[in-house]
């Protein structure tokens, strides 16, 4: 009874834990877990691998599979357990795929991402910095060198890095030649500026000897060094300037393109009066023109037709197209504007229009570069108002970052590559409110080539600033001297619109004669620097080397007056177009020391309109400018 007991007991106890334990393993259903579910190696050198781990969760076993560049140590699995997961990339490319774990009714599928990269070899801009590849990073990695490690740098000798810098001897860069001014800038190294020579006496020409450097020779016999009539002649002999008499049939009386020179006869200039400028050739544009007045050195005009894009045009001084090509900008003509900045730099002709710069070979139009310049939100829109260049490697752009959000502009400079147009710095100013609209937009220039000079800082109760740049960025000084725009360079003077003009040092020097008046124009003639300013009805012409000069323009009566922006034509005169009420247009040249050239009236109604916003080309018996409506570009000849 005891026994038969006991054997009831157990019963019913394993009776009552199996109903309690539920189902064994072998009954449960599968379940398959893999984390992560996305597996990201990133960039991994072509030739190296990269490891990443599969940790599988869960009760199955089964198979992985996936493709190359990648791999799994072991394709067979029994959860819990974990995989390798392995990426060796045989070429360069971004590389995905899937890693597929398989088991019965069961699939997982786990995401492969992963970039195979081409090792390179690693310079440091820095000399004292090296630079090598890392294979963990799969780029190159940067570090320091050791302080007293020998370096190598643009203008430093014997270098060696001190606190993360390269110093050393400076470099003199002397090329030995005698003709060539020599300086070293660090981003770019030696620099050779040709050096200019002069000479005070009007009987010996100036030149350069690579040995001697700047010495004189003698001028041809007869060549002329000062005023004559047909009574006597100053010339040149044996080097020096002498008074001869003038015989008949020698020519005399100024020439320009309205008027031939006369000749000498009893004592007497014969002369032919002027004569109308008539039309030679015109030029129906397929759009606006922009005519930034530019020529090459053989008298090739260039101008823009803008419609969407804006052609670049060029003819020959004869009116005959060479080639009109299409840009990659537009917007840049506008009625009543002065015409977008454009320059000849070397082989190239540039233009800028809104933040856009462009490049094209102007002896066939040929596309070079065009660089968008940078914005830093979508309400901000960039002007381009100066370009200056400095051969052969450095653009220099002034403008303006226009935005809706602080309701101003900010004043800004940056520099481009000459060659490719790649931006290598660039420098903000603080903003200026848009009520001081009447200062002038920045303006940039080059002092040889190692001094760069801004003008287009303001603010607001303080005033207006011009700044000297280093190439590089570094500020060497500022000025006060107010708002202006700057005019000419002069050897080592920028003239600047304020009527003055700041030297290599910063330092400013005032023309009292020559403030307050309108259209200010510094240029650089044959005899010396001319200011050029129109004060009430007169245009007032100042010579450093001679004093002023005051010119009455007959029938002024528009004001402000129409008239072009003076210029040195190619026979060395001061050449600029006035409007006259009752006359029309009227050329007028006038020499550098103020002296009436020629006063040349146009074959056209009084009321014809011609563009006085825009320059006026004058070559050689050739008179080129546009007409009101800018969808005409004209030349005149006598």
């Amino acid at each position: 009874m005891l026994v038969a007991l006991v054997h009831r007991v157990l019963l019913l106890a394993i009776v009552f834990l199996s109903g309690c334990r539920g189902p064994t393993l072998s009954d449960a259903p599968a379940v398959l877990e893999g984390v992560p579910t996305t597996l990201d190696f990133g960039r991994v050198a072509v030739g190296s691998t990269r490891s990443r781990t599969l940790v599988l969760e869960g009760r199955a076993s089964g198979t992985l599979t996936t493709t190359s560049p990648f791999s799994v140590d072991s394709p067979a699995f029994i959860t819990p357990t974990d995989r390798t997961v392995v990426f060796a990339p045989t070429q360069q490319g971004a590389f995905e795929s899937v890693l597929t774990l398989t088991s019965d009714a069961l699939e997982l599928r786990v995401e492969l991402h992963g970039e195979g990269v081409t090792r390179t070899s690693c310079a440091a801009d820095d000399p004292c910095v090296e630079a090598s590849w890392s294979d963990d990073a799969a780029a190159c990695v940067s570090a320091p060198r050791s302080e007293g490690s020998s370096c190598s740098a643009a203008c430093v000798v014997d270098g060696r890095c001190q606190a993360g810098v390269c110093r050393g001897l400076f470099a003199t860069c002397d090329d030995g030649d005698a003709c060539t001014a020599d300086a070293c800038e660090p981003s770019a190294g030696c620099l050779h500026s040709p050096v200019r020579c002069g000479s005070d006496d009007p009987c010996q020409a100036a030149r350069c000897d690579s040995k001697l450097g700047c010495v004189t020779s003698a001028l041809d016999d007869g060549v002329a060094c000062g005023p004559r009539d047909c009574s006597t002649a100053k010339i040149c002999l044996g080097g020096a300037c002498v008074e001869r008499p003038v015989p008949d049939g020698e020519s005399c009386g100024p020439s320009s393109v309205c008027q031939a020179a006369g000749v000498c006869s009893g004592g007497a200039c014969q002369q032919q009066p002027p004569t109308a400028l008539s039309l030679a050739w015109q030029h129906r544009a397929s759009g606006e023109v922009d005519f930034p007045g530019l020529t090459d050195a053989a008298g090739n005009l260039f101008w823009f037709e803008c419609g969407a894009p804006c052609v670049l045009v060029s003819v020959t001084p004869a009116g005959t197209l060479r080639y009109a090509v299409p840009t990659g900008l537009s917007g840049l003509a506008s009625r009543y504007r002065a015409p977008a900045p454009a320059i000849v730099s070397g082989e190239a002709i540039i233009i800028a229009s809104n933040g856009e710069v462009e490049a094209r070979r102007h002896s066939d139009g040929v596309f070079l570069w065009r660089t968008v310049l940078p914005l830093r939100g979508s309400s901000e829109r960039r002007q381009v108002s100066g370009l200056a260049a400095r051969e052969p490697n450095a653009l220099f752009v002034a403008g303006v970052f226009r935005s809706s959000v602080f309701g101003g502009y900010e004043p800004n400079l940056a520099r481009l590559d000459l060659r490719h147009g790649r931006l290598q710095w660039e420098r903000r100013f603080p903003a200026v409110a848009l009520g001081s609209a009447s200062i002038p937009l920045p303006s940039v220039a080059v002092i040889h080539f190692d001094l760069v000079v801004f003008a287009g800082e303001y603010t607001p109760g303080v005033g207006g600033r011009v700044i000297g740049l280093d190439p590089a960025n570094g500020q060497r000084w500022f000025s006060s001297v107010g708002a202006v725009s700057l005019l000419e360079v002069v050897g080592d003077r920028v003239f600047h619109s304020g009527q003055g003009w700041l030297g290599r040092d910063g330092q400013a020097h005032s023309v009292p004669r020559f403030q307050n008046t309108m259209f200010p124009t510094a240029l650089q003639t044959d005899a010396g620097v001319v200011l050029v300013g129109v004060r009430s009805h007169f245009i007032e012409l100042m010579s450093e080397a001679t004093g002023w000069q005051k010119t009455s323009l007959l029938d002024f009566m528009f004001w402000p007056p129409r008239t072009t922006t003076p210029r040195v034509s190619a026979a060395g005169a001061i050449s600029f177009t006035h409007q006259s009420w009752s006359n029309g247009p009227v050329l007028y040249d006038f020499a550098p020391d103020g002296a009436p050239l020629a006063e040349c009236r146009f074959s056209v109604s009084p009321l014809h309109r011609l563009d006085f916003s825009q320059p006026v080309v004058e070559l050689p018996h050739l008179i080129v400018m546009t007409d009101d409506g800018r969808r005409t570009v004209h030349a005149f000849s006598r």
